[in-house]
């Protein structure tokens, strides 16, 4: 396989930007779309020069002219619109979070394991420059103590975007305080203790989070939270014994990367931004593709499942529930 020819399904912001990141990868090229709106589909193609465009996602799925589907739909339909592509036949890069709840991920790797096909979640800070300078330093500050990360925006959207949707799966834990959880994973592992309180609106989604994570036996604890209601400082600091790392706003792209040693000056790296970022993360996929690897070392499935359940344990304590979580049996 030469060029990746990729459709997208679901064609919201997301889409534009990785349909725009696209452009920097000479290997890959965006053959196919879909949306639920034929005028949407469209003009979309005519934008980012698709060959294709559909208004039924069954047509995309099952267009032998592509690769690979990147699925940007709303969270709520990645499950069916991932088993759908495998399916097919596709590989699939799908937006965060992966699944709704645990048993949506659990199955969409089964599945791809089985047909032999790449999965992998869209989680595109795993591969961003700021991130991995993070963890090239992270020796120097030695056992880590504490981290601490946030994000947080005042969404003014109405009623009907899908991030206010419940049966979209609308709210902030699934949409922006993944990355937060994303992070102490990574660093630390599975929490032995997970705390959680939330705000609700009256649409009944998850206006903002605050989670704590206590790791007895390394005797560190996370702090971290997401809202939707203002916007916060959204940087990063994990604090070791030996020193610390703070990861500047925008933490999970693009943001500085600071080291802080005792007696000796700050060290910062500023990532040199070209495109958006999601381009990282989809050449990563590419090259697992073109090697037959049905999962990405830097992202795998046992990753992804990590977060999808521990997504779900801070739901069940902050009471969240989504129509979905009764979908597919555990």
């Amino acid at each position: 396989m030469q060029t990746i020819r990729w459709g997208i399904a679901g064609l919201g912001k997301i889409a534009g930007r990785f349909a725009e990141d696209l452009k920097l990868l000479p290997d890959h090229r965006l053959v196919a779309v879909a949306s639920r709106s034929a005028e949407n589909a469209r003009q979309f193609a005519q934008r980012y020069n698709a060959d294709y465009w559909f208004d039924d996602f069954r047509l995309l799925v099952g267009c032998p002219k592509i690769d690979a589907i990147y699925v940007a739909a709303p969270h709520a339909d990645h499950y069916v619109l991932t088993i759908a592509a495998l399916q097919n036949g596709k590989h699939v890069l799908c937006e965060k979070p992966m699944g709704i709840n645990a048993a949506e991920v659990a199955a969409m790797q089964k599945l791809a394991t089985e047909k032999g096909l790449f999965l992998m979640e869209a989680l595109w800070t795993r591969y961003m420059p700021s991130f991995l300078k993070m963890l090239e330093w992270l020796p120097q500050i030695g056992a880590i103590r504490e981290i601490r990360a946030d994000f947080g925006f005042a969404a003014h959207f109405p009623e009907e975007h899908r991030l206010m949707d419940k049966n979209k799966g609308g709210g902030s834990l699934l949409d922006i305080g993944i990355y937060p959880v994303f992070l102490a994973l990574q660093l630390l592992g599975k929490p032995e203790k997970i705390a959680a309180i939330a705000t609700f609106n009256h649409l009944g989604i998850d206006t903002s989070c605050q989670i704590k994570f206590d790791y007895l036996q390394k005797k560190c604890k996370a702090m971290l939270s997401c809202s939707i209601l203002e916007d916060t400082a959204s940087e990063a600091v994990i604090a070791g014994e030996n020193g610390s790392v703070r990861m500047a706003k925008p933490w999970h792209n693009w943001g500085t990367v600071t080291l802080h040693l005792p007696d000796k000056d700050p060290v910062s790296f500023i990532p040199e931004k070209r495109g958006i970022g999601l381009w990282l993360e989809t050449a990563a996929a590419g090259e697992a593709i073109r090697s037959g690897k049905t999962e990405e070392p830097l992202l795998p499935h046992t990753t992804s499942l990590q977060i999808a359940q521990t997504l779900e344990e801070i739901r069940r304590l902050i009471g969240l529930v989504y129509p979905q979580d009764m979908r597919i049996e555990a």
